[in-house]
């Protein structure tokens, strides 16, 4: 939609010329308004334009990407849906968005209805490796069974033997055949198998 205003002749300061220039040529449209590039005028109306600031943490755990992508200036039109997606580092998981946001979801989206901050939340992840011993004496089940787990994560594992032999004990020690351990770095945990 297109407006049109008429003026009496007054006398206007070089600033109050170019306020009144932004805003009777900005577009009010039903996405937002903006000054016409064509005009000279380089300068957008901030409130037709909000801000979406984003940071990550730790820095190295990730990056942030978004769609559509605004060539690095995260400046949206007033009302625009965008797409955010966590990107995790090698050796890190994504945990969680803090601020405009919440949720442990990778990818949301946000309406850009103001200036919003959003912070997305890395962790470092570990390798859990289960063994048996002897070979072919039983099994080890991990839940959840993953090749990776995020620092802190909870996993219960379970030795179950196989014909003619009987768990004896863990390589730590722990005669429990069924643990719960919390993953905080690589682990290697090896089942003890003993004939019958």
């Amino acid at each position: 939609m297109t407006y049109k205003f008429a003026f009496r002749a007054v006398s206007l300061s070089a600033t109050a010329a170019l306020l009144l220039l932004c805003v009777c040529r900005a577009d009010f449209g039903p996405g937002g308004g903006s000054v016409d590039p064509d005009d000279g005028v380089n300068s957008y109306i901030g409130m037709f334009n909000p801000e979406l600031r984003v940071q990550v943490s730790p820095v190295n755990g990730g990056s942030v990407s978004a769609f559509p992508s605004r060539n690095g200036d995260w400046k949206y039109r007033y009302g625009d849906t965008v797409t955010v997606k966590a990107v995790p580092s090698s050796g890190y998981a994504f945990k969680e968005w803090s601020g405009a946001l919440t949720g442990s979801v990778d990818s949301l989206r946000i309406v850009m209805d103001g200036k919003k901050s959003l912070t997305a939340y890395f962790v470092q992840t570990y390798k859990l490796t289960v063994a048996v011993n002897p070979s072919g004496s039983g099994i080890v089940k991990r839940d959840p069974d993953k090749a990776y787990y995020a620092s802190g994560d909870s996993v219960t594992v379970e030795a179950i033997d196989s014909d003619g032999y009987v768990f004896d004990a863990w390589s730590d020690g722990v005669k429990s055949s069924v643990r719960v351990i919390a993953i905080f770095r690589n682990e290697t945990l090896t089942a003890y198998f003993k004939i019958k």
